[in-house]
């Protein structure tokens, strides 16, 4: 089954992307398809940059290492992204910003988005 996971909430503020992560190594091991949506507050996780508080799992490192053991590309939304100052390799800002989106996070957009959740068979959103 084809799988469209679309994660809103803020790390650190909000259960949903840990949720969502926990949700989504449990598709992965029963062979399901699955493509990840970060969308609003959740593109931080994006960035390795960011800190955890005390206690809490390295959200950033945690889908990383999802995406490069699972060969999931973890897609984020690119104006999202550039409200929080994030930025790809590819993205003109570079000569101004530093990129730090990278494999296997990747800048998407609204776009990318619809085509996913036209082609899965289930849609699911974790946050607000």
């Amino acid at each position: 089954m084809d799988y469209m996971i679309a994660v809103y909430g803020a790390p650190y503020l909000s259960q949903a992307p840990q949720t969502a992560l926990s949700f989504a190594k449990a598709l992965k091991i029963k062979g399901h398809n699955l493509q990840v949506f970060f969308y609003h507050e959740s593109v931080q996780i994006a960035s390795p940059l960011s800190e955890n508080p005390v206690y809490s799992i390295n959200l950033h490192q945690a889908w990383s290492e999802f995406g490069m053991t699972h060969h999931t590309e973890l897609m984020v939304c690119s104006t999202a992204a550039k409200q929080f100052g994030l930025y790809s390799e590819s993205s003109p800002e570079i000569l101004t910003h530093h990129p730090v989106i990278k494999q296997p996070f990747i800048c998407s957009g609204l776009g990318e988005l619809t085509a996913g959740i036209l082609a899965s068979d289930r849609f699911i959103v974790f946050g607000d």
